[in-house]
């Protein structure tokens, strides 16, 4: 029975020749056996048990209004799995759409796609919309169908490895190739409050510990690997660069260390900036900067600069703005401490300036000069010869505490001692002020600040 007029005429058959009956329970067994219901079409597909044809029509499945998404009593009969409406009702829970009854709820038929589109995303959740995994695996990212990023996998008890980033071309280049480029842009009249190029936050938080003696605790490594490579001009680890144009700033720091450890914790060694060079080298190093700072000479606008600055460290004993750690047989402590002493073979010295061994001092003579000579702060001991006629030492209120031997040489003649400013070279021993110097005569003088003062002969 495939005709789609075949049960009108069943029921005709049982109205009108009812002695007929049993010839129409044969007749619905075969239906039941080899019939397909076709609606609008006369040849329902043998795979269907109904069809429904039309150009201008279209099915309508009932409407109901769903009191929530367990609503068990709304349904006269009661729900059966798999039966299938058209909810009307738009609340927290439902929205208006197809649902099918799996049981337990009434399941809606999504027919938005569950896939990320290529060409972007609208109305997503962040909470239930997302590129990953819901198992513990790894995440892969590849260009060239090869590996890029790697979003690590978690093995509890063992290790954990968050993003690691493999950039390994298979091919020479010879442009610019960038690992990692972070480029942000705060537009003009933009307004932020914080901005972070690049923030790491680690935490090793109570009772978790590292490995005693090989366990590290690394915000950041930057490691350059030249391997049998040529024409490699300039390599930096870390490159900080900034440029200001019509820009007022409060505080800049190239590079700022914050430090701050509270009560409870037990540091040994704790460096601020560290910069250790082994020493295996097989070839050559031509110079070498453990730090170095340098301005242009050619900068303008800067009121004071520093190369090295150190605010105050307070007087404790071992508090130091410089060390530098000899081995004590060929090189030797070189320290300036918080209380502004130097100490030379010695890491705490007593005195402002103390040094282990021996002093080496500027030594000149007048050499071939004629007429006046001036002495400057290029000078120490100054040895007097007969060419010139005379000696001029600079004003002692600009050079309060510094110190010269003038030494007259053998068979010269006296030679007059002046003083810019007008002052005076005075002997307290004699009670006289010294105004030349002779052949055989010497003066160890030092300034007060207001005169030249005889000190030793």
């Amino acid at each position: 029975m495939k005709k789609n007029h075949s049960i009108v005429l069943i029921f005709y058959t049982l109205r009108v020749y009812s002695k007929f009956k049993l010839a129409f329970l044969f007749l619905l067994v075969q239906l039941s056996v080899f019939g397909q219901l076709g609606i609008g079409t006369t040849n329902p597909h043998v795979s269907s048990i109904l069809e429904l044809e039309s150009s201008n029509r279209g099915m309508l499945i009932p409407r109901i209004a769903l009191q929530g998404p367990t609503d068990n009593t709304t349904m006269n009969d009661g729900n059966v799995e798999s039966l299938l409406i058209y909810n009307t009702t738009v609340s927290n829970d439902l929205k208006k759409g197809f649902y099918y009854w799996t049981g337990s709820n009434w399941e809606l038929l999504n027919t938005e796609s569950s896939t990320w589109s290529t060409t972007g995303d609208a109305n997503t959740d962040p909470n239930t919309n997302f590129i990953g995994t819901t198992d513990n695996t790894e995440l892969w990212f590849r260009t060239n169908n090869t590996k890029r990023m790697r979003v690590g996998q978690e093995i509890a008890g063992s290790s954990f490895n968050n993003l690691n980033l493999t950039f390994r071309p298979t091919s020479a280049y010879t442009g610019n190739i960038f690992a990692i480029n972070n480029e942000l842009d705060v537009q003009s009249g933009g307004s932020a409050s914080n901005v972070f190029g690049i923030e790491n936050l680690m935490y090793l938080r109570s009772g978790s510990s590292l490995n005693p003696t090989s366990g590290l605790f690394r915000a950041q490594r930057n490691r350059i690997w030249n391997i049998n490579t040529a024409n490699y001009p300039y390599v930096t680890g870390v490159l900080n660069e900034y440029k200001g144009e019509g820009t007022d700033i409060t505080t800049f720091y190239g590079f700022q260390n914050t430090l701050d450890f509270r009560a409870g914790s037990y540091t040994t060694n704790m460096y601020g900036f560290s910069n250790d060079f082994p020493g295996q080298v097989n070839g050559t190093v031509t110079n070498y900067y453990g730090f170095y700072s340098g301005i242009h000479s050619s900068l303008g606008g800067v009121t004071n600069y520093y190369g090295f600055y150190q605010p105050n460290l307070g007087t404790n004993a071992n508090r130091y703005a410089f060390y530098y750690k000899g081995n004590g047989t060929t090189t030797k402590d070189v320290v300036v401490t918080g209380l502004g002493r130097i100490g030379v073979g010695v890491n705490q010295p007593h005195s402002d300036l103390q040094i282990e061994g021996s002093v080496s001092k500027k030594f000149n003579t007048t050499g071939t000069s004629t007429g006046a000579f001036n002495i400057n702060e290029t000078h120490y001991t100054v040895r007097i010869l007969n060419d010139i006629t005379s000696v001029t030492l600079p004003n002692p209120n600009t050079c309060t505490g510094r110190i010269y031997i003038l030494i007259g040489s053998n068979g010269i003649s006296s030679k007059n001692i002046t003083v810019t400013g007008g002052t005076n070279v005075y002997d307290d021993v004699t009670n006289q002020n010294i105004t030349s110097i002779s052949a055989n005569q010497r003066y160890h003088i030092q300034s007060d600040g207001t005169n030249w003062i005889v000190i030793g002969n």
